[in-house]
């Protein structure tokens, strides 16, 4: 298939041309500081060994030419590694008055206690305060970049290069033009660009490298977990720009400050940073929610420059990004962890092994004649499975634009604003929740549905719908109808969103035959399942376990769920007055899964829902189902999710009996707030998170949807369970462990009862759809927690 939109592969001619220039550049843009100097070639021996295996076709000295010095800040020179180290030194130092405050709460508390004297306050504060700069100087050598020279960008387009094209013979996409246009806004005003991409790989991390290494732009740093900080690699990364940080920063006191200096100082130097705004990888296709963490760092650090330190030119250049493979290298892994299996802890042994295997063990992509010559069911055996990769920038925006359209405006606002900056004794509130989401949503807008992608949606919906079993084959042109109904949704949903990438794949699929279809299904399944078999000479599939096509089902996901929740609810009840409060308790149940909030899109309203449907023909005037069939395949995509909740609370109560025997404690009574008290969190009283999850996934056996025990969808049940304060999660002191605990069995079992019958399709429904229990229902989500609509948001002070 062609790539449509996508007019740039950023592997190709990678070594005879290393500098892709498809729009204009102007011949400089230098930027105003003493500290931006001319760029420094380090030719040295390692670099000539580069040139000699590359066969003499990289010219290093085109390999990062311009970008910096010409078009961006010199991070890479002497007096800048110089200007860095004096500047964070500066601010342990005395430039930082945070910190001499922690210091002297710390030892103000330490006289209250009789520790010490008043007369040995003075040097114990010297002495805290030295221990303090002391630690975080080696905290900085540890974890913060060392852009020393060109020479590891050197080796390092050369290496990930040649094994980028083993991974990916048939190329990383992008469009030129978006580039350009990012180009062209920061060269208008230049400014630190904060790529925020979407997180499926470790791959990921080298993508917009590789992309600003091709296209004259500036590397940028990275927020990395302190996970990747190992032995060898670390370093490596930190040389590439890589920004270390814990997961959590346990309350300590200065190392969210600490990291909050260091960024200020790279936005005032202009310098790009990548944020991967899920925070970690999903492992099944489907976006987890925003972290807000370095949001709120880069929104206190605009409030500081442009209210505390009167710098009025200071803004930041907010950049969502998308990225999507047509198969993600992790695939098997991700597959285990999400039925139960530990996540492998990254290492520099387990790092070199995976790229070893993906380039010894490339994928090999075979003909159509040749995968037909295979006798019974095609089989890709421990083959390393790989496709196309895609990225894709959307709609660009300053933190100026957000917050100014912050100060004017009086929309809804479903949750409070954070304080996120104090001057003085005035506290500035930015919706941090709202910027995530709006980042989000636009991520989701352009997000790339590759035609296995639409393909495996297809195959997820037919082999759910008509009951298939594991293992059972079916006919390729049975599923013919179902996938044409899936792209001509996909296709009116793409075409309001004005996805041009999308509408291409879409319309090609649209125009195809029959027999152009099923051929091209039967390429797909052979060149990227390994669980789903197709069988060339009887044109039939077989599924032996769906859990693959979870990823392609997440892919799309995100275009439907409102639809399938409108489908969910009227096969329960025709009466819109229930179905608007089932549709309102439903989008609370996954608020930790969808981006329900900060929605301006009508389409997604259950009114405007429930007219297209009419408008189908698929329900009455009265909202009685018309066409069972279609309502039906929609729900499917509904049900995973509930039925993960049916499976979580069912099992939670059991989960944590079986523990109790375990443990031989007494049964639990589910006073937990005394017991709190009464014992120690460490003392083994409570299972961890950890424990419960494989508890309730241990136990799912009879569950319809394989993915209804993945791990994500079981985590976002406990979250919002604890969330609404039915159950409590809680951490030890060292952060090291999470537990679980049971806070109210009564309405933990009464949402269990409904979820129960609204499920099961041979439920007596009138159990619960009527006005007392779903009022109940909305009651035990509204009294722990305020979703009431506002139509005016009070802050504190407007900013």
């Amino acid at each position: 298939m062609t790539t449509g939109y996508f007019d740039v592969n950023i592997l190709a001619d990678a070594f005879d041309q290393p500098v892709i220039v498809p729009f204009p550049l102007p011949e400089t843009l230098l930027l105003d500081n003493d500290a931006n100097v001319p760029f420094e070639r380090n030719f040295r021996l390692l670099e000539n060994f580069i040139w000699l295996i590359t066969a003499g076709s990289l010219d290093l000295s085109l390999i990062y030419e311009n970008q910096e010095y010409h078009y961006f800040f010199n991070k890479h020179s002497k007096k800048f590694q110089k200007l860095q180290r004096e500047y964070l030194h500066d601010k342990l130092t005395h430039g930082d008055k945070k910190l001499d405050e922690i210091v002297n709460n710390l030892v103000d508390l330490e006289l209250r206690m009789n520790l010490i004297t008043s007369k040995e306050y003075p040097e114990r504060c010297k002495a805290v305060k030295a221990y303090m700069v002391e630690y975080y100087t080696k905290e900085n050598e540890k974890n913060l970049p060392l852009n020393q020279s060109s020479f590891v960008l050197h080796s390092a387009y050369a290496t990930i290069l040649t094994l980028f094209k083993r991974m990916f013979p048939q190329g990383v996409w992008v469009n030129s033009g978006e580039m350009e246009t990012l180009f062209a806004k920061y060269r208008k005003n230049p400014m630190s660009i904060i790529y925020l991409p979407n997180h499926r790989s470790h791959i990921d991390y080298i993508i917009m490298h590789i992309l600003a290494l091709r296209f004259q732009m500036a590397t940028p740093h990275v927020i990395a977990g302190e996970n990747l900080n190992v032995a060898v690699f670390g370093g490596l990364l930190k040389k590439m720009g890589a920004i270390f940080i814990k997961r959590s920063f346990n309350n300590e006191l200065y190392t969210e400050r600490n990291l909050f200096n260091y960024l200020e100082f790279v936005f005032n130097q202009k310098i790009p940073l990548e944020v991967f705004i899920e925070g970690t990888r999903s492992r099944d296709g489907k976006s987890l929610l925003p972290k807000y963490g370095i949001l709120k760092t880069c929104a206190a650090i605009y409030l500081k420059q442009t209210l505390e330190d009167n710098n009025p030119d200071f803004d930041l250049l907010i950049q969502p990004v998308s990225l999507t493979y047509e198969r993600v290298y992790e695939t098997d892994g991700y597959i285990n962890e999400l039925l139960g299996e530990d996540k492998k802890q990254e290492s520099f042994l387990n790092i070199i092994l995976n790229g070893a295997t993906s380039f010894f063990n490339a994928s090999k992509s075979l003909s159509y004649e040749d995968m037909c010559k295979q006798k019974d069911w095609y089989d890709n055996g421990a083959a390393r499975l790989h496709g196309k990769m895609y990225c894709r920038l959307g709609n660009s925006f300053t933190m100026s634009e957000y917050i100014s359209s912050e100060k004017q405006t009086t929309a809804i606002i479903l949750e409070d604003n954070e304080p996120i900056y104090h001057i003085g004794q005035v506290e500035y509130e930015v919706n941090l929740k709202k910027l995530g989401f709006t980042v989000f949503h636009e991520i989701n807008r352009i997000c790339f549905l590759p035609e296995i992608s639409v393909i495996g949606c297809g195959i997820y919906a037919y082999y759910y719908s008509k009951r298939i079993q594991p293992k059972e084959e079916f006919p390729i042109k049975d599923m013919l109808p179902t996938l044409r109904l899936l792209i001509e949704t996909f296709l009116e949903e793409e075409k309001y969103a004005e996805n041009e990438g999308n509408i291409v794949v879409l319309t090609n699929l649209q125009s195809m035959s029959d027999a152009e279809l099923i051929k091209l299904i039967k390429v797909y399944v052979g060149r990227f399942f390994r669980f789903v078999k197709v069988n060339f000479s009887r044109s039939c599939l077989r599924v032996d376990t769906p859990i693959e096509l979870l990823y392609y089902k997440n892919l799309t996901i995100h275009l439907i769920i409102h639809r399938s929740l409108a489908c969910f609810i009227v096969l329960r009840t025709n009466r819109i007055d229930y179905m608007h409060k089932l549709f309102y308790v439903f989008t609370g149940f996954l608020k930790t899964e969808f981006l329900f909030d900060y929605d301006y899109n009508p389409r997604n309203q259950l009114s405007n829902l429930l007219k297209d449907l009419q408008d189908k023909a698929k329900i009455g005037a009265e909202y009685e189902v018309i066409d069972f069939d279609y309502v039906q395949l929609f729900t499917e995509f509904f049900n995973p999710f509930i039925e993960s909740y049916i499976l979580c609370i069912k099992n939670l109560n059991l989960a944590i009996a079986n523990y109790y025997k375990l443990k031989e404690f007494e049964e639990p009574d589910y006073n937990y707030e005394q017991k709190l008290i009464a014992q120690t969190i460490d003392s083994g009283l409570f299972p961890t998170t950890k424990i419960v999850l494989k508890m309730i996934q241990a136990s799912g056996n009879g569950q319809r949807y394989v993915e209804s025990i993945n791990k994500q969808y079981l985590l976002s049940c406990l979250f919002y369970l604890n969330h609404l304060r039915l159950i409590k999660i809680f951490k030890n002191k060292a952060k090291t462990k999470a537990f679980v605990a049971i806070r109210n069995p009564k309405d933990l079992n009464l949402i269990l009862k409904a979820l129960t019958l609204l499920y099961y399709e041979d439920s007596d429904k009138e159990n619960v759809i009527n006005i007392v229990n779903i009022n109940y229902l909305i009651d035990i989500v509204d009294k722990n927690e305020d979703r009431t609509l506002k139509s005016q948001e009070v802050s504190k002070v407007k900013l």
